[in-house]
């Protein structure tokens, strides 16, 4: 029950983001003053990355500065409440994951935040499955080499292994943990962080043992700063086509990865919705810009 809850909402619920907005919406006036992404975490993360693309784009095309604010903690709702209570004119955006829009609301009923009445969706930037890796150089984990060595190894120690996840309980690379360790019959030790970024440099430091990272990770196992066990997705990735899938490997369903998306608070002119949502289509369109934004995810 718990691995279809997290597939349903960390997977399919990503292209429910988009919406369709007509251009005849467009207002003249807009943007005619700088315009604030706050992205609600670490910098130098998956997400912080793309954002920056895309901020990049809406400058060039709509004319106006689009400057990213990193607003961490609390797994988003930081940024969420700076957010929802910013004026709804268009001139305040979020950007965030899935682990906060669809995973968070059902694990806590004391959020100050609830998207379906505070904001209105913009688009999807990227998604994503997550790799599963551990670092070679670590005494813990320099032997082991696959999954089942990573089962074996934290049977051993129960409780003691960890883990580095981008935020609170309720982020997706926490739940993959959660879901891979009770279908292995591990206990593993969860370190939160601010953002999937400090998480991998926790891993890279031998803070952490291992993390279900994102795809950034590519570079450092191709570097052979990590080395990768498995993926999350259904299918392998073609960057890594030798590394299997947990679903592969026995983990039957295993199917789990992020999304990131644009939103504004209710209220937020359509014509403003509108604009940038058009903006960062035409964007993802460029062959340029998805081959930056290929290695943080698919569009």
């Amino acid at each position: 029950m718990f691995k279809g809850f997290l597939n349903r909402t960390a997977v399919v619920a990503a292209p429910a983001l988009t919406i369709a907005t007509g251009a005849h919406a467009q207002g003249a006036a807009y943007p005619n003053k700088p315009v604030k992404l706050v992205v609600a975490f670490a910098a130098g993360g998956p997400i912080d990355l793309a954002a920056r693309i895309v901020a990049e784009q809406l400058s060039q095309k709509l004319g106006q500065p689009f400057v990213v604010e990193n607003r961490t903690g609390a797994n988003g709702a930081i940024a969420a409440d700076i957010v929802k209570a910013a004026p709804a004119d268009g001139y305040t955006m979020l950007i965030t994951n899935a682990s906060m829009v669809t995973i968070t609301p059902t694990l806590k009923k004391d959020l100050k935040y609830n998207f379906d009445r505070d904001f209105t969706p913009v688009t999807r930037i990227v998604a994503s499955p997550l790799i599963l890796v551990v670092n070679p150089e670590n005494p813990a984990t320099q032997n082991i080499r696959t999954v089942p060595d990573l089962v074996a190894a934290a049977k051993k120690v129960p409780g003691q292994l960890s883990y580095g996840s981008a935020g609170l309980n309720g982020n997706v690379q926490q739940l993959a943990f959660e879901l891979f360790a009770g279908e292995a019959g591990v206990k593993l030790l969860s370190i939160p962080y601010k953002g999937s970024s400090e998480a991998q440099a926790a891993l890279l430091s031998q803070t952490v043992a291992m993390g279900f990272d994102t795809l950034t990770a590519i570079q450092h196992i191709r570097a052979g700063k990590m080395r990768a066990l498995a993926v999350s997705s259904m299918e392998r990735l073609k960057e890594l086509p030798d590394v299997p899938t947990m679903n592969e490997l026995g983990y039957k369903g295993f199917d789990i990865g992020f999304w990131s998306g644009v939103f504004m608070p209710k209220g937020t002119p359509a014509a403003a919705v509108s604009k940038v949502n058009e903006a960062i289509v035409a964007s993802s369109k460029d062959p340029a810009v998805r081959a930056r934004l290929e290695p943080l995810g698919r569009w």
